[in-house]
């Protein structure tokens, strides 16, 4: 699953650069019914899920879907609700055998500090690994 920061802070060229990002990388997995599955959320003073496990069944697909994500114009950074939503979200879809994957895009420290230390630790605790890439300065 990806978490990307949509605030205002961050700088427009460097939220198309994450979008690049995210296809790249998911374009090394084989996204199918049967294989990788891969959700999207963006988050900073809201969080909005772009698309869902299982929404999308192949690597064309999630590259479509992915041209659709938009920024948003929030002045907050709500790390610890977005690590909530997301490991409520892999708990859901979880499958047998199959490791969890978080990956935050983000630029700056969480306005709910607190709140995004005990998610991921709770997080963690049910074996989701977590990945935090820094964008801009």
């Amino acid at each position: 699953m990806f978490l990307l920061e949509d605030s205002r802070s961050i700088l427009s060229t460097n939220f198309r650069e994450m979008i690049s990002f995210v296809k790249g990388l998911v374009a090394q997995f084989d996204i199918s019914a049967a294989g990788t599955k891969v959700a999207l959320a963006t988050f900073g003073k809201k969080l909005i899920t772009e698309f869902d496990f299982g929404a999308y069944n192949s690597l064309a697909e999630v590259e479509h879907a992915l041209d659709f994500v938009h920024q948003g114009s929030g002045d907050e950074t709500n790390i610890g609700k977005a690590i909530s939503y997301a490991h409520s979200t892999l708990i859901s879809h979880q499958r047998p055998g199959v490791s969890h994957k978080l990956i935050i895009i983000t630029n700056g420290a969480s306005s709910d500090q607190a709140e995004a230390s005990k998610a991921a630790y709770l997080a963690r605790e049910d074996g989701v690994e977590i990945i935090v890439i820094g964008v801009g300065r």
